[in-house]
């Protein structure tokens, strides 16, 4: 699961940066609200593109021969790992709406403080409090397919992936196999539950 942190703009688009390989919120949300606090040093990190790990300066190289906890530096796909700068720059979302539906959950600097975004709510985030969202998953890239009686994959005409109940729901009332798919990837399979009498 990756984070992402945005900025909003003047003219009310989001500028933002995915945090790759990650899954600590509570260490996120302690570096964010310590050290990026400032819109010099928060447009630094912004600076950098797609970061491996968050620390608290933007500033210096990643220092690879040093352990992780002992990096104070930040360590960015493009300075650090010679990553793309194409792929991995920062990028805009429109609004913050298409922020909060399209890239969250996330972290967001709007009006000189820190909010957690998720795709339903904007929540003020501090120290004591956060947030206990579930980060709901982006249905946008995904379609689901089944099994037809002489072996081969189709797309069911018409039908949209709205999630995993939908489709175990699906795949019982066919009594039917349906294949998960993100993009062209497949990620889980969904077999009919065996009805009791």
């Amino acid at each position: 699961m990756c984070d992402r942190i945005g900025k909003v703009r003047a003219d009310g688009s989001v500028l933002f940066i995915t945090l790759n390989y990650n899954v600590d919120f509570d260490m996120n949300k302690s570096t964010l609200l310590r050290f990026y606090t400032r819109e010099k040093r928060l447009d630094a990190l912004l600076a950098l593109g797609n970061l491996v790990r968050l620390q608290a300066s933007p500033y210096g190289k990643y220092e690879t021969e040093k352990s992780p906890c002992e990096q104070i530096n930040c360590k960015a796909e493009i300075r650090d790992e010679f990553e793309s700068k194409r792929k991995h720059q920062a990028k805009i979302a429109e609004s913050i709406d298409e922020f909060a539906k399209v890239y969250s959950p996330a972290y967001l600097w709007k009006d000189g403080v820190w909010h957690y975004v998720s795709s339903s709510e904007c929540t003020l985030l501090t120290e004591k409090t956060f947030p206990k969202v579930k980060p709901e998953p982006n249905y946008d890239k995904m379609s689901f397919r089944r099994l037809t009686s002489d072996g081969k994959i189709e797309k069911p005409y018409g039908e949209k992936f709205t999630g995993f109940d939908a489709a175990q729901h699906k795949a019982n009332a066919d009594q039917n196999i349906y294949f998960i798919f993100k993009d062209q990837r497949l990620i889980k399979t969904i077999h009919p539950q065996i009805q009791t009498a």
